[in-house]
């Protein structure tokens, strides 16, 4: 079996980061861990920095409040704390297919577009 799956990574910054630590949380089982991962970017005042969008999400859109549409994406997002800085992960959706699931883990482990500090 073959994959053809696709990943576009938008940057809009590089972190400088100090001793970072990669938390997720995404869709799935009553929303516990995308509820929890967006509770911390609120609470320490995260800032997004990149945008993955993948072929291996499911095919929809989510419509904003003023209307327009956005494609399914999953975020990227760091917060400094004293100890460790943070990068989250989160998003509207995880890949369909288990296998996606691992590529999509090895697109951000290989890709990891932050400057350790």
């Amino acid at each position: 079996m073959s994959f053809n799956e696709k990943f576009l990574v938008e940057i809009s910054s590089l972190p400088d980061l100090k001793n970072p630590k990669l938390v997720c949380g995404l869709p799935g089982s009553g929303f516990v861990g995308k509820l929890a991962v967006d509770y911390i970017v609120d609470k320490l005042q995260g800032k997004q920095f990149a945008d993955i969008y993948s072929s291996s999400f499911p095919p929809q859109v989510t419509i904003q409040q003023d209307g327009t549409v956005d494609l399914i994406k999953n975020s990227l997002y760091y917060c400094k704390t004293e100890l460790h800085d943070l990068v989250i992960l989160t998003g509207d959706a995880q890949p369909v297919l288990p296998q996606s699931e691992y590529l999509l883990a090895e697109e951000i482990i290989n890709n990891w577009h932050c400057k350790k500090v």
